[in-house]
């Protein structure tokens, strides 16, 4: 979000990047590997996942550089001396409808954007960035609302006006292609969502390099994507890209960089290679247990993945070690009715039910 949006997005983001930023979050949604059991955690934490690289995206849009590091190439209507007091108030009124996201009153926030939009347009003309500002904050009430049509219709719409007033590599357009791109991703065209993502790939790579956390955040988010597809490869050297740059910047032990490594682990998995995704988890779990709880969610989440990458490679003595653990584990912390301890109880019944048949 923009002005008063970037305090607003900066709540939201927080949290996020308390994990080591955008890549961790999807870093959750893939580092559980297998089958059996495993969809629909993955498929509620991958929209989770899309949701806050969403936020992500309206965070490190860098909107603010379309007012100083270029001017639009058109002209803009300067208000009058009647209209400063008007655009006060639009002001004021801006911070107010980023406070109704914040507080999650989407629905208010959407007619409050709506005709701050309105008068915008028709105050400063439609193509001022005090309106696209506005318009791009009125797609993160619709996104928050679930309305991804009329949310792409509106970042299409913003990015069109982009194309024609902004350098091809401005970096204000990054945070639009990103944002339609998550959007795109959560109403599950993948494969649009990965055109957008590697456009925004190239503007964010280009403007501040391939070491930013914001650079590795888009490509992992694109091999997210390469991974919905099925481009199990593709998606893997992505994430050894990303895992090779995080290792030495952040470090082998750094919250993102597990993930990362977890992630790699899943695409591993996918492919087949499941002596190889098994290094990985062991690895992931090792470190995890030396900076980490025993019963930290992370840890638990670290043994559901290697019980089931063990699984499969019919290592079923063992995996029921881990599952054993995780359900453990599971209940002490959340309880018996938790979902996470169903599915973890689900994936440990199922290994012993197999093991006493032998």
């Amino acid at each position: 979000m923009f002005s008063g949006g970037r305090r607003a997005c900066g709540v939201r983001v927080s949290r996020l990047r308390g994990g080591g930023g955008f890549g961790y979050t999807g870093g959750i949604m893939s580092d559980i590997c297998g089958n059996s059991g495993s969809h629909s955690m993955r498929f509620v934490l991958l929209r989770a996942a899309i949701l806050f690289g969403f936020f992500f995206a309206l965070a490190s849009g860098l909107w603010s550089g379309c007012r100083v590091a270029e001017k639009p190439r058109t002209q803009e209507r300067k208000p009058s001396a009647a209209h400063e007091e008007g655009l006060a108030a639009l002001k004021t009124r801006s911070d107010g409808a980023n406070k109704l996201l914040v507080q999650g009153k989407y629905a208010q926030a959407e007619m409050e954007w709506r005709a701050i939009i309105s008068a915008y347009q028709r105050i400063l003309g439609p193509e001022h960035p005090d309106t696209l500002m506005s318009r791009y904050n009125l797609a993160s009430a619709l996104r928050a609302q679930r309305k991804h049509d009329e949310t792409v219709r509106e970042l299409r719409a913003v990015l069109a006006i982009q194309e024609r007033v902004l350098r091809p590599e401005h970096p204000a357009k990054m945070g639009i292609h990103n944002s339609l791109a998550s959007t795109l991703q959560a109403q599950g065209k993948h494969a649009e969502a990965e055109r957008e993502y590697r456009a925004a790939l190239a503007i964010r790579a280009r403007v501040f390099g391939p070491e930013d956390p914001g650079t590795m955040g888009i490509r992992s988010s694109l091999a997210y994507a390469l991974q919905a597809q099925g481009k199990y490869g593709e998606a893997e050297r992505e994430f050894r890209a990303v895992l090779a740059i995080r290792a030495r910047v952040f470090g082998p032990e750094h919250p993102g960089t597990l993930a990362i490594r977890g992630n790699l682990a899943s695409t591993l998995q996918a492919q087949g290679k499941h002596a190889e995704a098994e290094r990985e988890l062991r690895a992931v779990l090792a470190s995890r247990e030396r900076v980490l709880a025993p019963e930290h969610p992370l840890v638990l989440t670290s043994c559901y993945n290697l019980a089931q990458c063990l699984k499969a490679q019919n290592k079923k003595a063992e995996a029921l070690i881990f599952a054993r653990r995780e359900l453990e584990g599971r209940r002490k912390v959340l309880g018996e009715e938790h979902p996470y301890t169903k599915l973890a109880r689900m994936q440990h019944d199922e290994l012993e039910k197999s093991l006493k048949a032998k």
